[in-house]
């Protein structure tokens, strides 16, 4: 039997390896808000997502998320991986990281380091009430926006890339020309105060404080 839950992660998994953000804006957010230099205290350490079992870090100058995949598949499994992933499978990447145990069995291997932040130019972080917003600039598209939060021992890491929210954005905000693969949108201040109270930021993880 295929085992759902890890072939979807497996899918997540490429997905971010091989597609971009589908919202950027022309400037970090919220506009007109001062630069902070990092997050609290509070927020530095690791934490893990139950789900996929990935691994955030935070310390003064960096926050990552590390994927680190090791499974065994038979092939029917396999298939379905690539079957379901469709557009978004990229075939190096799984054959890269196979290893053929027999005729019918595959050792799967996947291991990659989402950066949110680090300590450069091409990175800001904003805050608007309990929540902080780390803008990546990405080469002449606009500015990538993640939303993280705190809840005493869960942290939500939270993007935009629900069709919900590009909805709301297509709607409330202007969409600047000449955007293929990603849509890029101009937001005043309030605009984007107003996104993120009216429940912007749907696509959520969440990750477990790992205290020692």
């Amino acid at each position: 039997m295929v085992n759902l839950k890890f072939t979807s992660t497996v899918i997540f998994l490429i997905s971010l390896i091989s597609c971009e953000s589908p919202v950027t804006f022309s400037e970090p957010q919220p506009t007109g808000t001062r630069n902070i230099s990092k997050l609290p205290n509070r927020f530095q350490g690791q934490y893990l997502n139950p789900y996929d079992s990935s691994v955030l870090t935070i310390n003064d100058n960096l926050i990552q998320i590390v994927y680190d995949i090791n499974r065994k598949m038979d092939s029917i499994e396999l298939d379905a991986v690539k079957l379901s992933s469709n557009a978004i499978y990229n075939l190096a990447i799984i054959e890269n990281g196979l290893i053929k145990c027999d005729d019918d069995s595959f050792l799967v291997r996947f291991n990659y380091i989402d950066t949110l932040f680090q300590m450069n130019n091409d990175y800001v972080i904003r805050k608007y009430k309990d929540y902080y917003f780390l803008n990546k600039r990405l080469v002449n598209k606009g500015w990538e926006v993640k939303k993280i939060e705190l809840y005493k021992d869960e942290l939500v890491v939270s993007d935009l890339s629900s069709q919900l929210d590009i909805d709301y954005l297509k709607k409330n905000m202007i969409m600047l020309p000449d955007t293929i693969k990603t849509h890029l949108f101009s937001a005043s201040k309030s605009q984007f105060k107003e996104f993120v109270m009216n429940g912007g930021f749907t696509t959520r993880n969440t990750f477990v404080s790992q205290k020692k």
